[in-house]
């Protein structure tokens, strides 16, 4: 579904991204783990292009995003292209990004509408669709100022979803979150997981990535240190640098 290539970004003078190779199967649950500022955000957000990278490609379903190589020379999509492929992939941020003017069901359905083409009929039937599936249902005609955290961030899910996406993108979706109201968005996500959407997820919630993770993704200063299964990355690390990452952050072993 996804393939990354030789992927570089950086900031000016500070590498970010150093070499990232990556592949990202259909139905696959990938984690991306790491110490603040390793790169993580920046490689999920290099996937959909809101992060422009320097060298490398990212394909989706076999088609570049941002750029691809040709005979050795690096060609940007168009933007046509880009958005095309965009709306294939859905994003879920860590503030939420609801828009305050508009209730529930405008946030959820808009897009959907408006660049899906569905009729406003269509949109409410998919809209109390997607709300029922994340446990807001009698929310539709509330406004985001009237939500708890835990249900923005469902809502910005169900939002996402109206899109029909093939894959879907979380930017540490629970660190905005009070400890209470975590477990509510980490539910629907592992409904979604059981349900097949290839996810690529980045989160602190080692127990979750563990529970609901094909691949897990260490990455450090930049570079991919360690792949592997939850098994193997959170309980039998080759790496010593992943050791040490998991021993802190998970537990010891």
């Amino acid at each position: 579904m996804i393939t990354i290539r030789n992927l570089c970004k950086s900031y000016g003078d500070k590498a970010v991204l150093k070499h990232i190779n990556l592949d990202i199967h259909n139905g696959e649950v990938v984690v991306i783990i790491g110490a603040s500022g390793a790169g993580k955000s920046t490689l999920l957000r290099c996937i959909n292009y809101l992060e422009t990278y320097q060298d490398g490609e990212i394909r989706i379903d076999g088609k570049p995003i941002g750029r691809s190589i040709i005979n050795g020379k690096s060609i940007e999509t168009s933007e046509k292209d880009l958005n095309k492929i965009r709306q294939r992939v859905g994003m879920v941020f860590q503030n939420f990004n609801l828009f305050p003017h508009m209730n529930v069901m405008k946030n959820i359905t808009m897009a959907a509408i408006d660049l899906k083409g569905l009729s406003k009929s269509e949109g409410l039937k998919e809209g109390y669709k997607l709300l029922d599936l994340v446990g807001l249902k009698d929310k539709a005609d509330e406004m985001p100022s009237s939500l708890s955290g835990g249900q923005k961030q469902r809502i910005a899910i169900a939002r996402a979803l109206a899109m029909n996406p093939e894959v879907m993108l979380f930017d540490e979706p629970t660190s905005a979150l009070d400890p209470e109201m975590v477990s509510e968005v980490l539910n629907v996500m592992k409904k979604m997981a059981n349900a097949g959407m290839t996810m690529v997820v980045v989160t602190h919630e080692m127990k979750f990535a563990e529970e609901i993770a094909d691949k897990v993704v260490f990455i450090d200063d930049g570079q991919i240190e360690e792949e592997g299964t939850p098994e193997e990355i959170f309980h039998n690390p080759k790496s010593l640098r992943t050791k040490n990452f998991v021993s802190r952050i998970y537990g010891g072993f």
